[in-house]
């Protein structure tokens, strides 16, 4: 019986694209403090909203984990929306005057 590092060699010498999918499978994972950091949230914050599921998170072991690929979009979904309010809000006031 082969362990899987033997598995991923033989794999890896034969299939780049598998080498590719493993990797972002892989992708690293981030933490609550660094993922605070990057919102300028606490981290009491960052994890009250996993719990609401408001942010994309895994939970590992007890533990809120994050893929930067997955805050990214999700950051993304959010600006839009932003501007959204901010143009609906303007013309609201140009209606108005």
């Amino acid at each position: 019986m082969y362990n899987s590092a033997v598995v991923l060699r033989i794999l890896i010498n034969h299939d780049t694209t598998i080498v590719n999918k493993y990797q972002q499978v892989m992708e690293q994972l981030i933490a609550v403090e660094e993922m605070s950091r990057l919102l300028g949230l606490k981290p009491f914050t960052v994890r009250t909203k996993c719990r609401q599921r408001k942010i994309p998170c895994y939970k590992i072991d007890g533990v809120y984990k994050f893929k930067m690929s997955e805050v990214e979009k999700w950051l993304e979904s959010k600006k839009q929306k932003v501007v959204d309010k901010i143009d609906i809000e303007l013309v609201r006031q140009v209606k108005i005057r």
